[in-house]
């Protein structure tokens, strides 16, 4: 369709989950492209205010419907290329193409998904942001109070029913983690890159690493990048966390450095290379 000499396209959706609603997105070739280029998986997304709930629409460059993203709780919205031998999670995920994995994902399943990490890492806002598919950055910041022993927040993501257990991160309520871990499907372990609580990172990995089962799949973020970048000059290089520890061969990770705040994904220092947060997480569960 053309609306004078630009061309516009339109991306129609699949019914909402929630109120069963279908949704036609028009968008010019520019701001398509625009949205697109600005990660490196080519994916562009798009907001829609549903009344009580909000759509994260996604979409190729030519303007193909991907899937979305639902958010059930719209007042709580919103250099040196690291050691190839650390499982970065792009360099594993290129076998199948995005939108093959984003649909395959978007079959009805429920996941149960536990979230754990030292204290102030960032556990409470990526729940928030998986939830709401808001980055804080695009909202007013909100000051979390400490999780207490555990929060449980049940909500849709893309399509899919995810119950997420948001574990306390004080050392008094880690011994409460090993049930969590045990009966989840997925592990995701948050720590503050921009930290110096080496130390405590190790401590929390290896009582992690004493209740992993051997069928689970396990993410690690390093979150607060967007404090490297903007504020500090220091930031914990992957590889020396794990020249510390030993991780049992059973369990099968992947390392991406972040910034929940951003919604952003980062696979080297600096602001090189960056993928939507999101779409990490759900080419995660979707494995």
């Amino acid at each position: 369709m053309y609306q004078g000499h630009e061309r516009v396209y339109t991306i129609r959706t699949l019914e909402c989950d929630i109120c069963n609603r279908y949704d036609s997105i028009l968008m010019t070739k520019k701001e398509l492209e625009e949205r697109v280029n600005r990660n490196s998986l080519q994916i562009g997304s798009r907001i829609l205010s549903h009344g009580n709930h909000l759509r994260i629409v996604y979409f190729d460059i030519e303007g193909t419907y991907l899937g979305d993203t639902m958010s059930l709780n719209v007042s709580n919205s919103i250099s040196v290329t690291e050691d190839p031998t650390i499982p970065y999670f792009k360099e594993i995920k290129q076998d199948m193409p995005i939108h093959r994995r984003m649909l395959k994902f978007f079959t009805s399943e429920s996941y149960d998904i536990t979230i754990l990490g030292p204290s102030m890492a960032g556990k409470t806002s990526l729940t928030m942001f998986l939830e709401t598919g808001i980055p804080e950055r695009q909202s007013q910041r909100v000051n979390h109070a400490a999780t207490m022993g555990k929060s449980t927040k049940r909500f849709t993501l893309a399509g899919n029913e995810v119950t997420i257990y948001d574990m306390g991160g004080q050392r008094d309520f880690w011994n409460q983690w090993s049930t969590s871990i045990q009966s989840s499907d997925k592990v995701i372990f948050v720590l503050d890159g921009a930290a110096n609580n080496i130390n405590e990172i190790t401590d929390a990995l290896n009582n992690l690493f004493d209740h992993f089962i051997g069928d689970q799949q396990l993410l690690i973020l390093f979150n607060k990048l967007d404090l490297y970048l903007d504020y500090t000059n220091h930031f914990l290089n992957p590889q020396t966390l794990f020249n510390t520890i030993e991780v049992p061969e059973q369990i099968e990770y992947w390392v991406v450095k972040t910034s929940i705040y951003n919604g952003m994904a980062y696979n080297y220092e600096g602001d090189q290379d960056e993928t939507p947060l999101a779409s990490v997480i759900i080419d995660f569960l979707s494995r």
